[in-house]
């Protein structure tokens, strides 16, 4: 089992990282706990959107990723890829 190469998407996303999460956070002061900046959990809705994006694109039924379960990026990322997908109540 491979994957096809025209099924690897590599994007740069730091223009819309930047504009549409970076800026509005810090104009909003955005703190973790009151006390932290937040640094990479910031990235997560993008991520899943995109990932959505493609799957859509490609007609997939299913996605998965990369997260390693430790801490809480595998379940925010899930909880992020649920809401990004067609049909979510939320």
């Amino acid at each position: 089992m491979g994957v096809k190469p025209e099924h690897i998407f590599i994007d740069d996303l730091r223009e819309t990282f930047v504009k549409d999460y970076v800026f509005p956070m810090m104009r909003a002061n955005a703190l973790y706990e009151g006390l932290y900046l937040l640094g990479t959990s910031i990235a997560r809705p993008l991520i899943a959107k995109r990932q959505i994006e493609i799957a859509r694109q490609l007609g997939a039924d299913a996605v998965s990723h990369g997260a390693t379960g430790q801490g809480q990026r595998s379940g925010a990322l899930r909880a992020w890829l649920l809401r990004a997908r067609p049909g979510y109540p939320g």
